[in-house]
């Protein structure tokens, strides 16, 4: 008997064990009407009754395990559960998560009270908005954050754990919007009266999600997948049974009495015709509101691009060194530079909606002269300089006018042209010291254009070549000069104003025998002529000072100087044939004498033998 009742036992437990399926832990969070706990804490919503289905079919045991999304990203990790629901499909999570076939699509909206308006998202300037932590309303590439912060739209984002939490914080006040899906936000919305912002943001999908790395992943992913792909083949599958009593609107008209034939007939056809146009409403503003949502994406990649390309500009118009500023047609300050700002030494928008006199003279009435003015008048570009504060500034004004021609603004431009004025000064103090040098020069100097032509020349010059600037000034060139031809001297010119490099020559010079002017009273000399080119930054030739030097005198003397040379030379050579002549004379006498003193040395050694000899005898 025991035997008997011990081998049932062990078959009853062998039965059981291969009745319990294997253990599946699926987390869940506050989402309805997706997911939720009921009051007495049992799983209802879409995603449960999906997941119990594919439960049965496979013979898994299912543990729902209740916490916050962002919590149950991080138990997917640590194993605590091996599937979350409800989870959105983005290319970040799938770095760490792996994701079924999607089941549902959603996307994000904004909810308020009736005494918040919200038309755009610049509305949500200096608002507080929460959202669920964690959640792709906030943390996606196309989340409330990342949007905010691209349009540059100051608001306050705060994060709670659940969904319940963001709209209860809006019921006390504690916020002024809230984002979440437009699932769970229709849902609460109806229940506490808070109105929903025609603002729809990108639609994403959502399916089961388990972490990349769980040695469950591999083999519960593709059962997963291939459950949904068949549940969404049928139109009276369970995912779109759950869809409908869940996510569907709900019927507003009961069956009236039975026994009134006529009536519940007619009512069934205005209820069948009313479907028909509901349904076709319904496909119509569905596809109205897919093409909303793709212009609203649109818009807002434009608002985007179009902030990106006022910034580029500000950017450039930052950069800007010179004042600039755009006036309305009264003369008021609408934008500026930071130039602006760093030339009146202000600081922030203390120059918006002033007037430009105001601003950069510090009147209270228009500046004598204002170019603005004449501007309005004549619709063309007008300047001005003035002088302010030891500064020089050049103001510059340029009409902006519309297709009708009609002006609707002004760009005013101020520029600081202090140290060109002080370059300006200092070489117009140069130019008249080097001009007073000229003038006064004892030297003759005479400065020509760059084709050779006499413009300006000194005291000195008229005096030395017996000359009146009348006479000369403008009139004179070296290249029509008919002497100067005449000597083969051009190359030399050109030399100075074809290559630039200074020449000099000496010329006898009449004046007077030149053919293209008329002086009267034309001297002749003897010219030493230097000729120095003026080059500009270009390397061209600009003018060239010619200087005149008189060698008449000093020719006259080395003529003078060469005659007397020759007669010296013709008595050195007269006095060479004396000389020559007296030294060949005393020559032959100093011979002669020479030979008459041998002669009687002769003479006197004969005459003392002879005296011996006969002194011997």
């Amino acid at each position: 008997m025991r035997t008997k009742l011990l081998f049932i036992s062990v078959f009853f437990l062998l039965l059981c064990s291969l009745l319990t399926g294997e253990v599946i832990r699926v987390g869940i969070y506050d989402n309805p009407p997706k997911i939720a706990l009921s009051k007495d804490g049992t799983p209802i919503g879409v995603w449960v009754e999906i997941t119990n289905y594919i439960a049965l079919q496979e013979n898994w045991d299912v543990e729902y395990v209740y916490d916050t999304f962002y919590n149950h990203l991080n138990n997917l990790k640590s194993g605590k559960i091996d599937i979350l629901v409800d989870t959105g499909i983005t290319e970040e999570r799938k770095n760490e998560y792996a994701f079924s076939e999607h089941v549902l699509v959603s996307w994000f909206q904004l909810y308020s009270k009736k005494s918040t308006l919200i038309k755009s998202l610049y509305d949500l300037e200096g608002l507080r908005v929460a959202g669920m932590q964690g959640s792709l309303n906030l943390e996606s590439k196309d989340g409330l954050k990342e949007l905010v912060n691209k349009l540059e739209i100051n608001c306050d984002i705060i994060e709670y754990e659940t969904y319940l939490e963001t709209f209860q914080a809006l019921e006390r006040d504690s916020v002024d919007a809230v984002i979440t899906n437009k699932d769970y936000g229709n849902y609460v919305a109806e229940k506490m009266n808070f109105i929903v912002a025609p603002i729809h943001l990108k639609p994403y999908k959502l399916a089961y999600s388990m972490y990349l790395d769980s040695p469950k992943t591999a083999r519960i992913l593709p059962i997963l997948n291939s459950r949904i792909t068949k549940i969404k083949k049928y139109d009276n599958s369970i995912l779109y049974t759950s869809i409908k009593n869940h996510l569907g609107a709900k019927d507003r008209y009961k069956v009236m009495l039975r026994w009134v034939f006529a009536l519940t007939a007619s009512i069934a056809i205005i209820v069948l015709v009313s479907i028909l146009i509901s349904y076709l409403l319904k496909r119509k503003i569905a596809l109205k509101t897919k093409e909303l949502n793709t212009q609203f994406e649109k818009m807002v990649h434009s608002e985007i691009r179009l902030k990106e390309i006022a910034n580029q500009w500000q950017t450039t118009f930052d950069s800007i060194s010179d004042s600039i500023c755009l006036l309305d047609r009264d003369s008021k300050i609408v934008q500026y530079n930071k130039a602006t700002l760093k030339m009146l030494e202000l600081e922030g928008d203390e120059i918006i909606n002033i007037k430009c006199y105001q601003a950069f003279h510090g009147r209270s009435s228009k500046f004598p002269a204002c170019p603005a003015e004449k501007l309005k008048v004549t619709l063309q570009k007008e300047s001005m300089i003035f002088h302010a504060n030891d500064k020089w500034l050049e103001v510059t004004v340029n009409p902006v006018l519309n297709e009708d021609s009609h002006l609707t603004g002004i760009v005013h431009v101020v520029r600081d042209i202090t140290h060109q004025k002080q370059i300006e000064g200092d070489l117009k103090e140069k130019t008249n010291f080097l001009n007073t040098i000229i003038e006064t020069a004892s030297v003759s100097m005479w400065i020509s254009d760059s084709e050779g032509t006499l413009i300006s020349m000194n005291p000195a010059c008229r005096s030395f070549f017996g000359t009146t600037e009348d006479e000369v000034v403008g009139k004179y060139n070296l290249y029509k000069d008919n002497i100067v031809r005449d000597n083969d001297l051009i190359k030399n010119i050109d030399q100075v104003f074809k290559n630039g490099h200074k020449t000099e020559f000496i010329i006898d010079y009449n004046f007077k025998e030149v053919a293209h002017v008329s002086p009267v009273n034309g001297t002749h000399k003897i010219v030493k002529t230097i000729i120095t080119p003026v080059v500009n930054s270009e390397d061209k030739v600009d003018n060239a000072i010619v200087q005149a030097i008189d060698l008449t005198e000093i020719k006259k003397a080395e003529r003078e100087l060469e005659e007397h040379s020759n007669m010296l030379e013709d008595t050195v050579k007269a006095r060479t044939r004396e000389l020559e002549e007296k030294n060949e004379e005393l020559e032959r006498f100093n011979k002669l004498f020479i030979g008459r003193e041998f002669r009687i040395k002769e003479l006197r050694e004969r005459i003392e033998y002879l005296e011996d000899k006969l002194k011997n005898q």
